[in-house]
C-alpha cells in the first residue's frame, strides 16, 4: 500500500473542566509525530474536545462522523489516533469501523502501534476495543453504587445547575432564606382555602424583584418546575425511585410538597372535568373563510399572548384548523345562552364584566348578533396588520 499523503488525526478528550484542550493538543503532538516517521501527510485535524465515547454516553460525536464521510469520499486517505480508546469505546463502533477501512481502503494507526492489515492485527485491535468496553462499564457501575450509597444516605447529588431556594455554590446543602420564604410565601397561596393560581405565584415573585436562576422573568412554567421539583420537599430521588430525605434540609417538608402536588395535579387533569365548556368568548365563531373549520382560539390566544409577532407567523397559526365544524355546537350553546339574556337587565355590564364566571353571560350576548366570522389568509410573509377584507362577519338571523 502506499504511503498516504492526506492523514486525518482524530484527537478527542472525554472531559475538560477547564477548557484549555491540552489532553487533545498532547495527542495532536504525538500523532503528528507518528506520521512524521511513517511519513504520512496530515492534512487535517479532527478534535473533539469534551466528548465521551463510551457506552453510557448519549451524546453525538460530529466530528467523528465528518471524518469517516472524509474516509468515505477519499478526501483523507489514512487516519491517525493516539490510541484505540480515543477513536471509540464501543465494541460494535470499532468493528463499524474496521469495516469501512477494508471497504475504502484507508490506512489506520495509532501511536501505540496497532496493525490492522492482517487478520491478527485486526484480532488484537478488536479485543483492545473489548477491555476499553468493559473498562467503561465496569467505571459506570462503580459510580452508580457510589451515587446510590450517597443517596441513601441522605445526600442528594452535588451537580447541575443551581435550583431556586439553594444557594449558589452549596451544592444544593445550603439554602437561599429569601428564595426559601418566596417558596413559602406561594405555596401559602397555592394551598389556600381559595388557592391562588401558578400565575399569580409568579406574578407575586416578579413583583418581589426576585428572577430565575438563569436570570429571568417568572413564568408558569417555570413556577410549576420549582414546585415539582423533589429537591424542593427534600426528598431524595434515585433513578426515578424515592429513597428517603435530604440531610440537608429543604425549602418544603415533604408533607407541604406532596400537599402541593396534589394542588397542582386537579388543576393540571381536566379534559374530564371541563371538556365540554366554552373557554373563550369567541371560541365556536371563528372558523376559516376557505375550507370553513372550526378555528382553535386557544392557539392563537397564546401565541399572541407570548408578544408581539410577525404577521407570517399571524397567518400561520391559522392553519391550525379542526377538521369538524364547529357551528352546530356553537349555535348549541347560543341557543341555550339567550335564554339567561332574557332575564339580564343591562347588557353593557354584563360585557364589561370579564370575569371567567361570567364567560357564559358574555358569549349570549356576542351569540345575539353574530353567527360566525369567516377568517380569510392573506398569505404568507406580510409585514402588515390584516386588511378588513380579510374577515367577514355573518350575523346571526
Amino acid at each position: 500500500m502506499a504511503k498516504p499523503k492526506r492523514v486525518g488525526v482524530y484527537v478527542r478528550i472525554s472531559k475538560d473542566r477547564k477548557g484549555q484542550e491540552l489532553g487533545i493538543q498532547r495527542q495532536e503532538k504525538a500523532c503528528r509525530e507518528l506520521c512524521e516517521r511513517l511519513g504520512w501527510g496530515v492534512r487535517k485535524v479532527y478534535p473533539e474536545n469534551d466528548v465521551s465515547a463510551s457506552t453510557t454516553s448519549r451524546r453525538r460525536r460530529p466530528v467523528y462522523a465528518e471524518m469517516l464521510r472524509d474516509a468515505r469520499d477519499g478526501l483523507i486517505d489514512g487516519i491517525v489516533v493516539y490510541s484505540i480508546d480515543r477513536l471509540t469505546r464501543r465494541i460494535g463502533e470499532l468493528s463499524s469501523f474496521l469495516e469501512d477501512q477494508k471497504e475504502h481502503g484507508f490506512a489506520f494507526a495509532t501511536t501505540e502501534g496497532e496493525d490492522t492489515s492482517t487478520a491478527g492485527g485486526r484480532m488484537v485491535l478488536t479485543i483492545k476495543g473489548a477491555v476499553a468496553q468493559q473498562e467503561t462499564e465496569r467505571m459506570s457501575e462503580r459510580i452508580n453504587t457510589s451515587l446510590l450509597q450517597r443517596r441513601e444516605q441522605g445526600k442528594p447529588h452535588a451537580g447541575g445547575r443551581r435550583q431556586f431556594g439553594f444557594r449558589a455554590g452549596s451544592h444544593f446543602q445550603e439554602l437561599d432564606e429569601v428564595e426559601t420564604g418566596l417558596i413559602h410565601g406561594g405555596w401559602a397561596m397555592l394551598t389556600a382555602a381559595s388557592p391562588k393560581t401558578p400565575g399569580d405565584v409568579a406574578r407575586y415573585w416578579n413583583s418581589e424583584g426576585s428572577t430565575t436562576p438563569h436570570g429571568g422573568d417568572w413564568t408558569i412554567q417555570s413556577v410549576k418546575r420549582v414546585y415539582r421539583s423533589e429537591r424542593t420537599g427534600g426528598i431524595i430521588t434515585y433513578k426515578g425511585q424515592d429513597i428517603g430525605d435530604s440531610v440537608y434540609g429543604a425549602p418544603l417538608t415533604r408533607q407541604q410538597w406532596e400537599r402541593v402536588q396534589s394542588v397542582l395535579d386537579s388543576r393540571s387533569t381536566p379534559a374530564a372535568q371541563g371538556s365540554g365548556k366554552r373557554k373563550h368568548v369567541y371560541s365556536g365563531f371563528l372558523r376559516c373563510g376557505s375550507c370553513g373549520s372550526a378555528l382553535r382560539v386557544q392557539a392563537l390566544r397564546s401565541r399572541w399572548k407570548e408578544g408581539p409577532m410577525e404577521d407570517e407567523d399571524y397567518f400561520d397559526s391559522l392553519a391550525h384548523l379542526r377538521t369538524e365544524l364547529g357551528s352546530l355546537r356553537a349555535r348549541q350553546d347560543a341557543s341555550d345562552i339567550r335564554r339567561g339574556r332574557a332575564e339580564t337587565d343591562d347588557a353593557l355590564a354584563v360585557w364589561k364584566n370579564d370575569d371567567d364566571g361570567n364567560l357564559d353571560q358574555r358569549r349570549a350576548l356576542v351569540a345575539t348578533v353574530i353567527d360566525h366570522v369567516d377568517v380569510f389568509s392573506v398569505g404568507r410573509g406580510r409585514r402588515k396588520p390584516p386588511e378588513p377584507t380579510s374577515i367577514a362577519v355573518t350575523p346571526a338571523s
